[in-house]
């Protein structure tokens, strides 16, 4: 009788039986991909989107990690026209201060919807020191861009996607 016995000394990311041989595949960084997470992903992490807005939040926990210190920048169309040329009007928001946890894949869903016409979504995740967050915001803000429940800009920013590096700036 054949005897199949196999040690394994990294993450194993597949297995297959190939004529009687096996063949494990993986890869030497747990950072979070999986059950396996190490605290490689906690830090500091900022970056930009396309248009050069910034992003930056803190990654915390040990045996459960969160997102801490979300601060974002977002370019948003207003739906008032303040300045009297019958167009739309555009306002940088300044959106800061939430958190949410990070999932065991590495991703993370910060949602916040307190009423009907505001919602701010950040829907994230973090590989090997970098992390991709899809930003989404709307609702009403003052004239800097602060968001305020009762503000008199009504904006939407119509999505996306920013790049941070762990250890950024």
């Amino acid at each position: 009788m054949n005897r199949f016995s196999i040690t394994i000394a990294a993450a194993i990311t597949s297995l297959s039986l190939v004529a009687g041989t096996a063949i494990a595949s993986g890869h030497g960084d747990p950072t979070v991909h999986g059950k396996k997470r190490t605290t490689k992903v906690k830090g500091h992490y900022a970056g930009t989107n396309g248009a050069g807005r910034s992003m930056s939040f803190d990654v915390t926990g040990s045996k459960k990690f969160q997102v801490e210190n979300f601060a974002v920048d977002a370019d948003t169309e207003c739906w008032n026209d303040f300045d009297g040329d019958d167009q739309s009007d555009q306002l940088l928001t300044h959106i800061t201060g939430f958190s949410g946890n990070v999932k065991k894949d590495g991703s993370f869903d910060i949602y916040y919807a307190p009423d009907d016409d505001t919602e701010f979504e950040f829907s994230g995740t973090l590989n090997k020191g970098k992390a991709n967050v899809d930003v989404i915001v709307g609702g009403t803000f003052d004239a800097d861009g602060t968001p305020n429940l009762v503000g008199v800009y009504q904006c939407d920013s119509w999505g996306d996607t920013y790049r941070a590096k762990r250890g950024g700036n």
